[in-house]
C-alpha cells in the first residue's frame, strides 16, 4: 500500500507509514503545496495511493467521480500526537 499525505496534516504521518514498512510521500516533499485538490487526486490516481487528509467532502466527491480509487483516510486535525497515534490507528486497527 502507498500512500499520500494532504497539506493540511503533518509531514511527520508519512514516518509512520515508513516505520510500518509502507512508501509514503507529502505534498510538501512533492513540491506540491499550491496544488489544488483535483491535482492531488489525479496524482493519488496515477501512483495508485491512498490520500490521507482531513479533507473528506472535496475528496469523497472527486472520488465519487473518478470512480475505483485507491483509497482515502479520513484524520480529523489535532495535535502532532494525536495526529500519529490516530494514523497508527488507520495502519495497524489500534494506536
Amino acid at each position: 500500500m502507498r500512500f499520500f499525505i494532504d497539506e493540511d496534516l503533518s509531514p511527520r504521518l508519512a514516518e509512520e507509514c515508513h516505520q510500518a514498512g509502507y512508501d509514503a510521500s507529502t505534498v510538501r516533499d512533492r513540491g506540491m503545496l499550491r496544488a489544488n485538490d483535483r491535482e492531488v487526486s489525479a496524482l493519488c490516481f496515477e501512483e495508485d495511493r491512498v490520500l490521507v487528509t482531513n479533507n473528506s467532502k472535496d475528496f469523497l466527491a472527486l472520488a465519487r467521480r473518478e470512480g475505483l480509487h485507491p483509497g482515502l483516510v479520513f484524520l480529523p486535525l489535532g495535535t502532532q500526537s494525536e495526529m500519529r497515534s490516530w494514523m497508527r490507528a488507520a495502519l495497524f486497527g489500534y494506536p
